[in-house]
């Protein structure tokens, strides 16, 4: 599992944005400490417009709620499988 550091103040936006998997039939499943931090939009953008099989890139904004240590992790996974193909956590430090 990947883990890392990030800081953020209380108050504001933290855009993470990872590889974009949904060709295969991976989607992205986020969990955060709520009481620190909210999801706030979720964006996909492609490499090239209507190129089928194309890459793509999905962008995961947060909202900061307040001072203290909370955690993101996301989990690559097909819906029907339930074994995670990836993990990525991030530590985040919110001032």
């Amino acid at each position: 599992m990947a883990k890392e550091k990030l800081v953020v103040k209380a108050g504001e936006e933290l855009l993470i944005e990872l590889e974009n998997y949904s060709g295969g039939g991976y989607s992205w499943e986020v969990d955060t400490d709520q009481e620190y931090l909210s999801l706030k939009d979720r964006i996909k953008k492609f490499d090239s417009e209507g190129a089928i099989g194309g890459g793509a890139r999905e962008q995961f904004v947060f909202l900061s709620h307040k001072n203290g240590e909370g955690t993101i992790t996301f989990k690559l996974r097909r819906v029907w499988e339930e074994k995670p193909e990836r993990v990525i956590e991030y530590n985040i430090s919110i001032r």
